[in-house]
């Protein structure tokens, strides 16, 4: 086997095969869903942002792969699972597939890790807000509070 040469990423934690890194996006991202540029062992990629992916507890922590963690079991979906809710929230893992470390296999075959980003939600700063986004946000609370009602 030919040794390899493995770099240190500042901004990527490795395990195993898998990365993980953090991301941050704006609220509106969150909410209705779109996509980032992020940095990848492979160069840039497009994450794409879903909106309705299923929030991750304050704790939770990284999503567990099997065979890299103790007790671990697999992650059965590419994408973030969905919930009810909408938007992707503050926590939320997103996963590039077959983006981590490439791993020779006894066959001779290569097989891929993944790149798990977690999602930070960047809030605006309320006291820098402009009027008219004030008023934006205003006529939201107004809308969810009559929704909430009904």
């Amino acid at each position: 086997m030919a040794p390899a040469q493995v770099m240190d990423e500042p901004d990527m934690e490795r395990r195993g095969r898998h990365l993980y890194s953090t991301v941050t996006c704006g609220v509106w991202q969150a909410v209705l869903g779109g996509s980032l540029t992020v940095r990848s062992v492979r160069g840039e990629r497009l994450l794409t942002i879903p909106p309705g992916v299923r929030a991750r507890a304050s704790g939770e922590g990284w999503p567990r792969v099997a065979g890299h963690d103790a007790g671990a079991t697999a992650l059965g979906a590419p994408s973030p699972t969905r919930a009810s809710h909408a938007g992707s929230q503050h926590g939320d893992v997103l996963q590039l597939t077959h983006a981590g470390v490439a791993e020779v296999q006894a066959g001779g075959g290569v097989e891929h890790g993944h790149h798990f980003f977690q999602l930070n939600v960047a809030v605006p700063d309320g006291s820098r807000m402009a009027q008219d986004e004030r008023d934006l946000l205003l006529r939201l609370q107004a809308a969810q509070a009559a929704r909430s009602q009904a």
